[in-house]
C-alpha cells in the first residue's frame, strides 16, 4: 500500500522540514516506487507510492489541481467513468492517464466535504484546503484503508501507518487500557471500539467517516449508512435476478483489476472461486499475459483440509496457474514479526510467509473474505413480509430438497427453547467463560466486568426484531478488513488486498432481493456460477476450518515444553499490570480443552506482544 502523512501545527508555527522528511522516510517500506513531500507554513504532507493500477504511473502525490487544495492518501476509486459523468468533465479528462487522487480533488472541488457521498472504492486521504484553512480527511465505507490521527498539544498528525505515527516525537507509546482490556476479553479491541488503537495517544477514523480540522476544532461525522430498508426487486422470473446479480458482480470485480498482475486468494470455496471465474472472463485465459494467478494456503497434515483438492478443481477448470503454500511446517509461535496491536493469531510466521508469496506473484490480490458476511441468510420474520406464505412454503420445499437442510423462517422456536434452558441453569449469555486471570486492579480501572456484561446482555425484543439491512450493516462494518498495517517489521510492501464483496453497488442489490431463496446457502452465487465452475464446488457445503490453534499446539507442545517462553516463565515486566501472575495460564494445561485454549491464548499472546517490544 502507499504511505502518507499529514502534519498541521495548529499554533501556526512552521513545519519542521527535517521532521516531515523523517516521517515520510519511515513510509518507504509501504511505498517503494516514489517519495515526495510538500509543505507550506504550518502544513506538511508526505507520500510514498506503491503502484497498483495502470493509472498510478501518473501519480504525483502530494497532488493539487490549482494550488488551493492539496491531497495525500492511499486511494483507489471505483466507477471512474460514472464519477466523471457526475462531475461533468467526461470530455475534459483522459481517464487512462488520470490517477485516482486527481479524481478525488475534482470531487472535492465540486462537492466539498460531501464528495465522499459520490466516491466508491477503497481510500483514506487527507486534503489541505488553503482557501478555507482546514484539513479534511476521509475513510472508505468499510475500512479497507487505514487512517490514524493524533492531537498532542499543537501537533495534529494523520497517517495510514501506526509506526509512522509513533515515530513522531510528540506521540508516546503509552498503552491504551481499553484496547488491552478489549483484546483480553474479546480477542481484538476492534470488536469493542474501532476508534482506538493499542496506544493511548493515537486514534482511528472509523469506516464511512470524515474528519475536519478547522479553527483548531475537530469534527468527525459519518457520511454513509446502508439504508435501513430497501425496496424489494420483483422480477418476473429467476433468470432476471441472476443476470442482474452477475452484471453487478462483474463490475465489482472489473473495477478492482485495473492492473496487469492480479493474484487471487483461492480457497476452493464459492466466494473466491466466483471471483476467479469472473476475473478470468474479464482478463482472458492462460495465454494472456494479464491472466490471473491463484494462490492457495493449505494444511495437509497437522490440520487436514480439502482446500488443495477443491482449489485445484477451480484452477483447472479456469485454466489458470496455481501456487499452493503448505503451512504445516510453520510453528504456532514465531519471533519473526511484530504487530501494531496484540492479535488473536498465533500462526504469525506463516502469515508473513503467505503475504510474501503473494507479493512475489503480483501487487494486487483479490480476496472473498466478506462473502460470508454479505451473503448471510437472515432467518427473520421479514421473510414472510417479503413474500406471501404460499411462495415462502414452496421455496422452503425446493431449498430443503436442494441442500438437504430446512431454512429458518424467523419463528425462533429453537432460540426460545435454548434461552429458557440458559435461564434455568442461571447461565449468562456469553459463548465462553470470563477470563479468570485478569489483574483485579486493572479489571476495575478498565471497567472490564461492565464491558463484558454489556457485550453479552440479553437481547431485547426490539433488538431481536432488527431488519436484515441493520444486521447486514453491522456484519460488514464491524470487522476489521484492513490488515496491511498489522505487521510492522516486514521488509517488503504488502500486495494491495481488494474484496469485490465489499462493493456498495453489490451490497445494495443483494439487500433488495428476497432473502428466500437467494441468500440461503449463497443460493444466488451458486446458481449464477453453476455453468462456470465445477459441480463439486457448486455443491460443496460451507466448510469450517476448525480450531487450528489447538491442532498446532498439540503438535508443537511436546517439542517446546520446558523451553517455550511461556512454559519456562519468561514473562514481560509489564504483564503483571494486566494479568494476575499467580494464575497465569500455561499452554500445557490447554491441550485437552479447546475452549480453555481459546480464552487463555489471549494472555499468552499479550505476553509475547509485550516481549517483542511493540
Amino acid at each position: 500500500m502507499s504511505g502518507f502523512i499529514a502534519l498541521v501545527n495548529t499554533d501556526g508555527t512552521l513545519i519542521d522540514s527535517s521532521l516531515l522528511e523523517m516521517l515520510t522516510n519511515s513510509l518507504e517500506r509501504l511505498g517503494p516506487d516514489k517519495k515526495q513531500v510538500w509543505q507550506e507554513g504550518a502544513i506538511g504532507l508526505g507520500h510514498t507510492l506503491f503502484q497498483t493500477t495502470r493509472e498510478s504511473q501518473y501519480e504525483h502525490q502530494p497532488a493539487t489541481l490549482d494550488g488551493n487544495a492539496w491531497i495525500t492518501g492511499h486511494i483507489r476509486i471505483d466507477g471512474r467513468k460514472d464519477l466523471l459523468g457526475r462531475l461533468g468533465i467526461t470530455n475534459k479528462i483522459n481517464l487512462d492517464r488520470t490517477p485516482d487522487s486527481q479524481l478525488v480533488l475534482h470531487a472535492y472541488r465540486k462537492w466539498g466535504e460531501q464528495c465522499t457521498e459520490n466516491l466508491l472504492g477503497d481510500y483514506a486521504f487527507a486534503i489541505w484546503d488553503k482557501l478555507q484553512n482546514k484539513l479534511f480527511c476521509a475513510k472508505d465505507r468499510f475500512g479497507m484503508r487505514q487512517l490514524y490521527y493524533a492531537r498532542i498539544k499543537n501537533n495534529f498528525v494523520v497517517s495510514n501507518s501506526l509506526q509512522c505515527m509513533l515515530s513522531h516525537p510528540a506521540i508516546t507509546r503509552r498503552l491504551n487500557d481499553q484496547a488491552i482490556g478489549g483484546f483480553l476479553l474479546f480477542g481484538d479491541h476492534e470488536w469493542l471500539n474501532k476508534s482506538i488503537t493499542a496506544f493511548a495517544d493515537v486514534n482511528v477514523l472509523r469506516p464511512a467517516h470524515t474528519l475536519t480540522l478547522s479553527d483548531k476544532k475537530l469534527h468527525i461525522k459519518r457520511y454513509w449508512n446502508l439504508p435501513v430498508e430497501s425496496t424489494l426487486l420483483r422480477y418476473p422470473n429467476k433468470n432476471s435476478y441472476l443476470e442482474h446479480f452477475y452484471e453487478i458482480f462483474k463490475i465489482a470485480v472489473s473495477d478492482r483489476i485495473r492492473c496487469d498482475d492480479i493474484v487471487i486468494s483461492l480457497s476452493g470455496g464459492m466466494d473466491s472461486s466466483a471471483i476467479a471465474a469472473t476475473a478470468v472472463e474479464l482478463q482472458g485465459s492462460q495465454t494472456s499475459s494479464n491472466a490471473p494467478t491463484a494462490i492457495t494456503r493449505v494444511y495437509d497434515e497437522v490440520h487436514p483440509c480439502q482446500e488443495r483438492y477443491y482449489s485445484g478443481l477451480a484452477a483447472k477448470k479456469l485454466d489458470i496457474s496455481q501456487h499452493v503454500t503448505a503451512a504445516d511446517n510453520f510453528p504456532l509461535f514465531s519471533n519473526t514479526i511484530k504487530t501494531s496491536r496484540p492479535i488473536e493469531y498465533g500462526h504469525s510466521g506463516y502469515w508473513l510467509h503467505f503475504e510474501k508469496s503473494i507479493r512475489a506473484l503480483g501487487r494486487t490480490v483479490l480476496t472473498g473474505e466478506a462473502g460470508d458476511n454479505l451473503l448471510s441468510y437472515p432467518a427473520t420474520q421479514e421473510i414472510f413480509r417479503e413474500s406471501s406464505a404460499p411462495v415462502v412454503l414452496l421455496e422452503l420445499i425446493k431449498l430443503t430438497k436442494r441442500y438437504a437442510e430446512i431454512p429458518g423462517w424467523g419463528a425462533g422456536i429453537k432460540k426460545k427453547l435454548k434461552t429458557k434452558s440458559l435461564h434455568t441453569r442461571g447461565s449468562d449469555r456469553s459463548p465462553y467463560p470470563y477470563p479468570a486471570w485478569i489483574n483485579p486492579d486493572f479489571e476495575s480501572k478498565a471497567e472490564l466486568q461492565e464491558l463484558w456484561a454489556a457485550m453479552w446482555q440479553p437481547r431485547t425484543k426490539q433488538s431481536q426484531a432488527q431488519c436484515r439491512n441493520t444486521l447486514l450493516d453491522k456484519s460488514l462494518v464491524q470487522p476489521g478488513w484492513c490488515t496491511n498495517d498489522l505487521i510492522t517489521n516486514s521488509d517488503f510492501a504488502f500486495s494491495d488486498h481488494r474484496d469485490p464483496f465489499l462493493d456498495p453497488r453489490l451490497i445494495e442489490f443483494l439487500s433488495s432481493v428476497p432473502a428466500l431463496p437467494w441468500l440461503f446457502k449463497k443460493h444466488i452465487l451458486r446458481e449464477a456460477f453453476k455453468d462456470k465452475l465445477p459441480n463439486a464446488i457448486i455443491n460443496r457445503p460451507k466448510t469450517v476450518l476448525g480450531n487450528l490453534t489447538h491442532s498446532l499446539l498439540r503438535r508443537d507442545m511436546p517439542q517446546c515444553s520446558g523451553s517455550n517462553q511461556e512454559e519456562s516463565g519468561r514473562l514481560s515486566n509489564q504483564l503483571g499490570d494486566y494479568i494476575d501472575l499467580n494464575v497465569y495460564p500455561k499452554l500445557s494445561n490447554c491441550l485437552t480443552d479447546p475452549i480453555l485454549l481459546y480464552i487463555n491464548m489471549r494472555a499468552i499472546l499479550l505476553n509475547r506482544w509485550l516481549l517483542d517490544g511493540y
